[in-house]
């Protein structure tokens, strides 16, 4: 009886936040059926300095300035934004991509979301940085060519921007703020060598693009980490380009967004963190396709999926068994 008085009490508490059954069911499904791996901040110490690299004296090569965002072994020989993490196997310097590259190692992931910060009139190569959802390629070598997945790329960002919906501006003039930019990271921002998001998803079966690490910043990094099989990088990673404390001035906190109506994209409590929820539970979701038995010959099923349950094989069987009267 105590179990069932605090679930009861947990249901309410999250029907209190707008969190109905359907939405807890859904939930349910996510947590117990996918494996999530959250990086909350990869960069701490750039996030901390509001910078996007990491390190800061430039005279010393131990603290040089490394930009995390182009550390990884990935279109090395193409080169062409001065990066030194790239130089001479250098890549792979900082504690921000060693730290995905050690999680990358230890999970096989199908799909993921990165999320980075956007700045007014912020350029790449005489390029404005729109808010939006990116997709490779975003690598020097395939500038102008369609990643092999471009279809299902774009229809995957398109429903993540759809479900993450718009953010009404409160400040001057209104309008709406959204994720109005869905495309390829080489035609909407640039090209550039060693992209998280093009290693993730070619680094196992593009040969001729991926290399190997032996950097000696950060007390150096085994160049063995840096192998992979046929298997470990084959996921689809979207770049989301998200707004900024600095280009947003979070002064009124509701901007934000809060807990009500979490799951409508054109809710009260709408707003940038809730969007980026929802655009984070659409990619959990699309991860892998399932089929939900909603009822059987008017019986109405409410707990499809519930978490902590025990599943060892062939559990199903008595769990998900329903015996039907036949009629007459």
């Amino acid at each position: 009886e105590e179990d069932l008085e605090e679930a009861r009490q947990c249901r309410e508490e999250l029907v209190s936040k707008g969190i109905y059954g359907r939405y807890r069911r859904w939930l349910s499904r996510l947590v117990t059926t996918r494996r999530i791996v959250i990086v909350p901040v990869a960069n701490a110490l750039g996030y901390y300095r509001n910078t996007p690299f990491e390190g800061g004296n430039n005279n010393n090569d131990d603290d040089a300035i490394l930009d995390p965002n182009f550390d990884f072994p990935y279109d090395i020989q193409n080169n062409n934004n001065g990066n030194n993490n790239q130089q001479q196997g250098q890549c792979m310097s900082t504690i921000a991509a060693r730290t995905i590259n050690e999680i990358f190692r230890q999970h096989m992931f199908q799909s993921g979301i990165s999320f980075h910060t956007s700045f007014d009139n912020t350029k790449n190569n005489d390029k404005e940085v729109d808010e939006g959802v990116y997709y490779e390629w975003g690598a020097s070598s395939y500038e102008g060519y369609s990643a092999p997945d471009e279809f299902s790329m774009r229809e995957i960002s398109e429903a993540l921007s759809g479900y993450g919906g718009e953010v009404m501006e409160m400040g001057q003039g209104g309008g709406r703020d959204s994720y109005p930019v869905v495309g390829p990271i080489n035609n909407l921002l640039e090209s550039n060598a060693g992209r998280m998001e093009d290693w993730a998803y070619a680094g196992s079966w593009d040969g001729e693009n991926i290399g190997t690490c032996n950097p000696t910043s950060n007390g150096g990094y085994s160049e063995s980490q840096t192998k992979y099989d046929a298997s470990t990088l084959r996921s689809f990673h979207t770049l989301v380009e998200s707004r900024s404390a600095s280009s947003t001035n979070f002064e009124d906190e509701a901007k934000l967004g809060t807990t009500a109506d979490l799951f409508t994209p054109y809710g009260t409590g709408n707003g940038h963190i809730s969007r980026n929820i929802r655009l984070s539970l659409s990619m959990i979701d699309l991860v892998e396709p399932y089929v939900k038995v909603l009822g059987v010959d008017g019986f109405d099923i409410r707990d499809d999926v519930i978490p902590l349950m025990p599943r060892t094989e062939h559990s199903c069987r008595r769990t998900k068994v329903m015996k039907i009267p036949e009629k007459s």
